[in-house]
């Protein structure tokens, strides 16, 4: 984990300092950065750098109160002076677990409201393709079960032709949207929807 400890003075945190590089976390410490927040100065790369920041004891509550609000999209997590190896090392673990479950959960909602934007952009036909094929992901439904499904009859030229359009149709949304899903034409087999990596 790449924490960030955030001081008025990188002395004073020499031995939370050591305790995490023991535990094998790449730390940082720094006042510069500090000061910079407190002045209202956006540092974004934080973010992107950091799994973790902890305000040292030099800061003071109402400081450490502030930088949770300018530093929200990253955890902070205070630790109390003191803590043994052991119950650092626990505080840390529980601290990441937390931030996973926080980021999968975000993932998920995303995914979904991309998803329901997609479905509103669809005709009652490309919306019941698609339905099909998420039903069955990763597994190729024939072309005709899907006009068995479409059409509610037995496939014909004229459905097999509409299903083809309905299929690049579906298959030039998904792509625009960015849903997360490729439709595929697999030779013999029909459509198949796979999930983008």
């Amino acid at each position: 984990m790449k924490i960030l400890v955030l001081t008025k003075n990188v002395l004073a945190e020499k031995e939370i300092q050591q305790q995490l590089q023991e535990l094998d976390h790449e730390v940082f410490c720094s006042s510069s950065l500090f000061y910079k927040l407190m002045n209202g100065q956006e540092i974004k790369a934080i973010e992107y750098i950091f799994d973790t920041v902890i305000p040292g004891v030099t800061i003071t509550n109402l400081e450490v109160e502030k930088l949770g609000e300018l530093i929200g999209g990253i955890q902070l997590e205070q630790v109390p002076i003191g803590l043994s190896k052991d119950q650092l090392r626990e505080k840390l673990y529980l601290a990441e677990k937390e931030a996973k479950a926080g980021q999968a959960d975000e993932s998920a909602e995303q995914t979904e409201l991309v998803q329901d934007r997609f479905m509103k952009h669809l005709s009652k036909n490309e919306s019941i393709l698609f339905q099909l094929l998420l039903a069955n992901k990763g597994v190729p439904v024939s072309r005709e079960e899907s006009c068995r499904v479409l059409w509610e009859c037995e496939p014909t030229n004229s459905c097999l032709s509409q299903l083809s359009s309905l299929s690049k149709r579906l298959r030039q949304k998904a792509d625009e949207c960015k849903v997360g899903y490729s439709i595929q034409s697999l030779w013999g087999k029909g459509y198949v929807l796979n999930a983008h990596r």
